[in-house]
């Protein structure tokens, strides 16, 4: 009998956990942004409870791959709330991304994961969002073929006058 009830309270444990994920709202926008090389953007995100219960907001998690980026996840803890009651919202800047100026031109991905759950130490995937982020290749660079055209031209030119 201990043994059943046991069950039934492991299995319920696992449907409301399941539901809670469920019924957390987490979006960002845009997800996408323009990132020049030595610079930051921030990233604003919009969250909703959507479920009957109080959902706290402990912690976060990123991926972000890429030579000379950083994910600087202050603004999470700086900016959201501990929780959020039943049918509560917010919104508002809750990471950045930084370029140095190694970072090469290409299209970055990225995930963020918000962390939490029914009581403050809960550290369960609550949200979990893609977003990239785009280095384009600077208007000033010359294009390597005619930077090679130029100093060719150069080269000859001067080994032409030492003739």
């Amino acid at each position: 009998m201990i043994r059943w009830m046991v069950s039934v309270v492991i299995v319920l444990m696992l449907f409301v956990g399941q539901e809670a994920r469920a019924q957390f709202l987490f979006n960002l926008s845009p997800d996408v942004r323009t990132l020049l090389p030595s610079g930051t953007v921030s990233f604003i995100a919009s969250l909703q409870n959507a479920t009957s219960v109080e959902i706290f907001l402990n912690g976060d998690s990123f991926d972000l791959f890429g030579t000379g980026l950083s994910v600087d996840d202050a603004k999470f803890f700086l900016n959201t709330p501990l929780s959020l009651q039943p049918g509560e919202s917010w919104s508002g800047e809750i990471f950045d991304v930084a370029a140095t100026s190694v970072t090469l031109p290409d299209t970055y991905s990225g995930t963020f994961r918000i962390l939490g759950g029914s009581d403050s130490s809960a550290l369960d995937i609550i949200g979990e969002r893609s977003f990239a982020v785009v280095v384009p290749i600077p208007a000033n660079a010359s294009e390597p073929s005619t930077l090679l055209l130029v100093i060719v031209s150069v080269v000859f030119s001067q080994h032409k006058r030492r003739k």
